[in-house]
């Protein structure tokens, strides 16, 4: 968890632009002006090693600013920190270096040699980007606020799976790209393989590097409990915080009883009024439109405060590195179960048909609540100086997804999870599920 921000405008208040964004890289502050461009990174330390953006190929001027985790860095070379692998996938690939990438990313490279700006995000634009050009001046940022304190009117969030190149000179965009491109033959008969690249999601995330400290939030429902799982036969070193409110009091004492450290907390209401007000002062804000009408905002859902309490917790422990569930209700079940209707769900009740390709991708794949939710996240973790990690949106993993035949896609609730729980005789409740109402039953 880190935050970037380029422009070419002046930055006159440093502390100004930067109120929200230094809370996603609380270790470092790294302020660098070059080319007539301000650089801002603001550094996440996870080892106890820094390594400062932006970084830089001086033979070539290409200067690159980037958050998050290049997991097959070393397909390109051995560098000191993963970031670099990313100049090296640039100057072999050009333009199509993102689609090389595995990882979870937003990335800003310029290339002044050749006048090229590209802007780049993972398969679901899991770490946050705004971009804004107006009148010859450009900005790129974390967060949407980093741009309108420098008076940009019209950021805009890059969306998911986009790769965006510009001429630096004029600004003109000159190609546009996605970052993965989907198979969409549903030919596998077995869970086999989405099993085997969901404990590899897992391995890449929680082996990146040594002295990581892992935490999850375990709740009484299907995600949390395969990460726990699956962490746990991996021997992974991690704790799993509980925010008892609504959760299945049985499910989760079985589950803290297969833990080496657990944590169950019964929140209070001076603890809630807390957490609240550290979200209302210190935290990005975050609103979007619903399919439904209404405007969501971060700051007035139950599970910002959930989510707030777990990375409390965990920052406490000195555990930095948070493994989420986001995306598996907006992947793996958005079409609904047997007609029943959920929240937020594109098409209720409706199975996957034989042609993917009459609903791909559904609304809530890249965007909807899946854009939401992953902001949430984000905004969250990063008030805490924490990095989160979606196994679930692992591309490989969604990729094997796609290939499952319909009839299994369609044959239980969350029929891959519960394929996966239940061959690991893992505790859990089927065809239930609960949303995070932090606030419930508070002390």
């Amino acid at each position: 968890m880190c935050s970037i921000l380029v422009t070419n405008k002046s930055i006159n208040d440093l502390a100004k632009v930067n109120r929200y964004l230094k809370y996603r890289g609380p270790d470092s502050t790294n302020f660098v002006q070059y080319n007539g461009y301000n650089f801002i990174h603001n550094l996440l330390s996870l080892t106890g090693e820094f390594t400062w953006q932006p970084l830089f190929d001086s033979e070539n001027q290409i200067v690159c600013l980037f958050n998050g985790e290049i997991y097959n860095h070393r397909a390109f070379g051995e560098f000191p920190s993963d970031g670099y692998s990313i100049l090296a996938a640039y100057r072999k690939h050009g333009l199509d270096f993102p689609k090389l990438l595995d990882g979870e990313f937003a990335i800003a490279l310029l290339d002044f040699k050749n006048d090229l700006l590209v802007v780049a995000t993972d398969t679901f634009s899991t770490k946050p980007l705004w971009l804004s050009i107006e009148k010859q001046q450009i900005g790129v940022s974390s967060y949407r606020s980093g741009l309108t304190q420098l008076g940009f009117r019209t950021p805009r969030k890059v969306e998911a799976n986009k790769i965006l190149a510009y001429k630096l000179g004029s600004f003109e965009k000159i190609a546009e790209a996605p970052s993965v491109d989907f198979n969409l033959e549903q030919y596998k008969d077995t869970y086999d393989d989405w099993i085997r690249a969901f404990q590899e999601a897992i391995a890449k995330r929680a082996f990146q590097s040594p002295r990581q400290k892992i935490f999850l939030g375990l709740s009484s429902g299907y995600d949390s409990a395969a990460l726990a799982c699956e962490l746990t036969l991996q021997a992974v070193d991690f704790k799993a915080y509980t925010v008892l409110a609504a959760e299945d009091p049985n499910i989760i004492a079985q589950r803290h009883q297969r833990l080496a450290h657990g944590q169950i907390i019964s929140l209070t209401k001076s603890e809630f009024s807390r957490l609240k007000k550290k979200i209302a002062q210190e935290c990005e804000d975050y609103t979007q439109p619903e399919a439904n009408g209404k405007t969501y905002n971060i700051k007035g859902d139950q599970g910002t405060y959930g989510i707030a309490c777990i990375c409390d917790a965990a920052i406490q422990d000195g555990r930095k590195i948070y493994f989420s569930g986001q995306g598996s209700d907006e992947v793996y079940w958005d079409t609904g179960y047997n007609g029943r209707s959920y929240r937020n769900a594109t098409q209720p009740g409706v199975w996957f048909p034989d042609d993917l390709k009459e609903i791909f991708p559904w609304p809530n794949f890249y965007g909807g609540s899946q854009q939401m939710f992953l902001a949430k996240e984000e905004h969250v973790a990063g008030t805490f100086g924490i990095e989160s990690r979606y196994p679930f949106l692992d591309r490989n993993l969604v990729q094997q997804f796609l290939n499952l035949s319909p009839q299994l896609k369609n044959a239980k609730y969350k029929a891959t999870i519960n394929e996966y729980l239940s061959r690991n005789n893992y505790p859990f409740l089927e065809n239930v599920k609960k949303g995070f109402f932090a606030g419930t039953n508070l002390k």
